[in-house]
């Protein structure tokens, strides 16, 4: 994996001003380059051995491999979930551009 890579974090919350507070947060102190909510969704689960079905929002952020602690250690902080997801996928395509445009707004200083 290279030292700083274009990454995707996604999050679910039955909240979505959860959400949107997880996603100022790190738009503000340039931890994400992008975060979009979308849903909206129905999930369906297992939790304490029960298959749960519950109305959720997803946000997707897009960030850099060097930003995932902070990500993160953000939703931990902020989420409403005892277990929130944190899910990271890294990026191995894509517009040039775009890429580059994520990298730059996440770079560590």
């Amino acid at each position: 994996m290279p030292a700083n890579a274009p990454l995707i974090i996604t999050t679910s919350s039955d909240d979505r001003s959860v959400l949107e507070k997880i996603a100022k947060q790190l738009i503000e102190k340039k931890i994400a380059a992008c975060c979009q909510i979308s849903g909206p969704v129905t999930s369906i689960y297992h939790w304490e051995d029960e298959v749960k079905t519950t109305e959720e929002f997803v946000c997707t952020i897009k960030t850099s491999t060097q930003r995932f602690p902070h990500v993160k250690s953000a939703i931990a902080e902020l989420h409403n979930y005892d277990e929130p997801e944190v899910l990271s996928v890294e990026v191995f395509g894509g517009s040039p551009s775009y890429i580059q445009w994520i990298l730059q707004t996440t770079v560590v200083r």
